[in-house]
């Protein structure tokens, strides 16, 4: 598919691929894991220099003023590589601060990157069931957030990372957390405003979670490829089977039809016509698309693609992760129907 980019938008596309090509990959993804750390500081900071975190931040307020389309190439490029930095939860957290009123010196600091804030909301399609009353859950990058993003008693607010915050690592090496809410949080919006904008941020993450898929899945196949081209079986590669090959066609088949549907509700959203329903769906689609892509390169890579020393294997793990995160097939499944169940 032809995403039909301006000049300024296949710009931002080339940058984004070479920085992320030069500070990504499944091998560096598997150091920082193994060293229990879950962000790159190295990528984190030319992320940073490079503006992105302002992506949907106004120019008046000091950021770049682009919208979601922008938003689109560049978490592509950041699923493709496996990049281990917060830059969607960064994004949509300074989208956020961006159209309330903050103090002055706090939504510059986010925007360069210091401190670092991630959302702790119970959005709807993120989970099988709400959490507890006082408790909130971090799905990722708990261990390096300042501040954390939460919704309670019809409030938004900012609460400073608690002492006994509970970390759990995830299955590649980002970490979640559940957290006790407390009266010590800075209130931020409230009322109906805090509601639209809670649930906006919870579109806005599930879309951006579908589009880091995309780029994994991108990653994925390709690796496919590249091995059935090589690998014999038989005195013959394994890409001269029929039966292979129309499974690799039906990979590359489904991830194009998520391409289109992502830049479609991405042009939507900067347009004002995105409806939570096709996000809802979007997300859902884009998990089960990515279960088949991965599981289906693990079978042609054979028992090598199940160990922890192929890169497939590692960006199989982090597919999971990111699948889970901000809702996974059947919670966003059930988001949908519950949304459209009076259109039928």
């Amino acid at each position: 598919m032809d995403e039909q980019l301006s000049d300024e938008q296949r710009q931002l596309r080339d940058s984004a691929a070479k920085l992320c090509g030069d500070l990504g990959g499944a091998k560096r993804a598997r150091v920082l894991r193994d060293a229990g750390q879950d962000i790159d500081a190295v990528a984190w900071q030319a992320i940073c220099d490079a503006g992105w975190l302002g992506m949907l931040v106004p120019e008046a307020r000091g950021g770049l003023g682009l919208g979601a389309v922008e938003l689109y190439i560049v978490l592509e490029q950041t699923g493709r590589h496996a990049v281990m930095t917060p830059l969607l939860e960064m994004v949509a957290s300074a989208w956020l601060l961006g159209a309330v009123d903050v103090p002055q010196p706090l939504l510059p600091a986010v925007l360069d990157g210091s401190p670092i804030i991630v959302p702790a909301l119970d959005a709807d399609g993120w989970a099988f069931r709400k959490a507890s009353p006082g408790i909130a859950r971090v799905p990722a990058f708990a261990s390096s957030a300042r501040d954390f993003l939460i919704e309670s008693d019809g409030r938004l607010g900012l609460l400073p990372r608690p002492q006994a915050t509970k970390i759990a690592p995830n299955v590649d090496g980002s970490h979640a957390a559940t957290i006790a809410v407390s009266e010590s949080a800075q209130i931020i919006a409230g009322g109906d405003e805090a509601a639209r904008l809670a649930a906006r941020l919870g579109d806005l993450l599930a879309l951006g979670s579908a589009i880091e898929l995309l780029g994994l899945c991108e990653s994925a196949l390709a690796l496919a490829l590249d091995h059935v081209k090589t690998r014999k079986q038989f005195g013959q590669p394994l890409g001269s089977f029929q039966a292979l090959q129309h499974r690799l066609a039906d990979n590359f088949v489904d991830l194009e039809l998520n391409r289109s549907l992502l830049h479609r509700i991405s042009l939507a959203w900067d347009e004002g016509t995105a409806v939570p329903a096709m996000i809802a769906a979007a997300k859902a689609r884009s998990v089960r698309v990515t279960t088949e892509i991965m599981r289906n390169a693990l079978q042609l890579h054979g028992a090598i693609g199940y160990t922890d020393e192929h890169d497939i294997g590692m960006l199989w793990k982090h597919a999971l992760a990111q699948s889970a995160r901000y809702g996974n097939e059947l919670t966003q499944a059930a988001r949908f129907a519950r949304l459209t169940a009076d259109e039928v």
